[in-house]
Order: structure tokens, then C-alpha cells, then sequence
């Protein structure tokens, strides 16, 4: 009697959120256009039909990758920007949080997979949305703390105030990326903070 053939698909020990944590560090290293599903596939450790049918195609992947990005990373930073109990203090957490998360598991920084890889891949309406989406939320979310922490009543000052907080984080992805250290992005970030937080008294 033969031998039956070996099944092929996912590997018994599959684990969604291993493999989500693998694609997210891939388009992280790679960026949209130059992850390849070859190396999507070796990161996972699934094969290509595995990988489709797991996650969907490669556009699908990437946006379940800024999903996850933000879910994981972004909670640890908001946590820290709602328990500070000034504006200058409550930035200060966030950005540290967000720069450990740009530095963690690497000796080299990969930044924000939203703010660095999403740009560059922003030709696809979803990925454009979704990269506005988050964008959106965060100027709010800070204009929300911004106000909870001041006395302020000036509804345009505090949304300014809040974009500016949004686009410094932008640039320390940035300046992460092309290889600023972790202790200077440190140093930059704390003077952000203290020049938006002078800007709301």
C-alpha cells in the first residue's frame, strides 16, 4: 500500500498573531513595494497558499499590517499620553513609548510602519484612507488630552497644538529611519514637547 503524500498547507504550529508580528516586521524592513512574497512567506514561515489563504493577498496583508502596527504600538503610546499629567509630561511618555517601539528587536531603527511605509504605497486608495484614518484619530486624540490637561477654550490653538504633536512624531519616524540614534531622537522629542506644551498657556 503507498505511502499517502504529505498535506500541505499551514504547519500545525500556525499562531496568526506570530505570523501578523512577521509581516508587520517585514513591510517594516521593506516598505509595501519591495516586500516580496517570497520573503513574506520565509518570514512566516507558511507557504504561499498558506499565506493567501490565512491573510489574502499581499495588499490585504499590508493593510492588516498598519491594523495591527497601530493596535499594538499605538495603545502603548496612548496609555502613556492619557496618564501624563501635564501636556509636556504626557507627550514626553508618548514619544518614548513610540521610540521604543522604533527601536525594539533591531539594531538598526525601522521607524513607524504607518508613517514611513504608508506613503510610499499611498497610490492605493485603501492604504491612502486608512493612513488619513489614522492620522485623524491621533491629531484627536491629542486635542482631546491637550484639552482635558489645559484650561484652555480655544478650540483652534489646542487642534494646532495637536497637529503639531502628530507631525513631530512623523519626523521621529523619519529621522529614526535614516539613522538617528535613539538618545537624540530622545532629546529632539523632549524639546518638541516642551515648545507645544509652551504654545498652550
Amino acid at each position: 500500500m503507498p505511502t499517502p503524500a504529505p498535506r500541505r498547507g499551514r504547519p500545525r504550529t500556525f499562531d496568526p498573531d506570530l505570523a501578523m508580528n512577521a509581516i508587520v516586521e517585514t513591510f517594516r524592513a521593506n516598505g509595501y513595494a519591495a516586500a516580496s512574497l517570497d520573503e513574506l512567506s520565509a518570514a512566516t514561515g507558511l507557504s504561499r497558499p498558506s499565506l493567501y489563504a490565512a491573510f489574502g493577498d499581499k495588499h490585504a496583508m499590508y493593510l492588516a499590517a498598519m491594523e495591527a502596527f497601530a493596535k499594538t504600538t499605538g495603545s502603548r503610546a496612548i496609555e502613556a499620553l492619557r496618564s501624563g499629567r501635564t501636556i509636556e509630561t504626557a507627550l514626553t511618555g508618548f514619544y518614548d513609548a513610540m521610540l521604543d517601539a522604533y527601536f525594539s528587536g533591531t539594531e538598526e531603527a525601522r521607524g513607524c510602519l504607518v508613517y514611513v511605509t504608508a506613503p510610499s504605497a499611498s497610490d492605493h486608495e485603501a492604504v491612502r484612507l486608512k493612513l488619513g484614518f489614522f492620522m485623524d484619530q491621533l491629531d484627536k486624540g491629542m486635542a482631546k488630552n491637550f484639552a482635558r490637561l489645559t484650561n484652555l477654550d480655544d478650540k483652534a490653538k489646542i487642534k494646532a497644538a495637536a497637529e503639531a504633536a502628530t507631525n513631530t512624531l512623523n519626523g521621529l519616524s523619519t529621522r529614526a529611519r535614516s539613522g538617528a540614534s535613539k538618545a537624540e531622537l530622545k532629546r529632539v522629542a523632549r524639546r518638541a514637547a516642551k515648545l507645544i506644551a509652551g504654545s498652550l498657556i
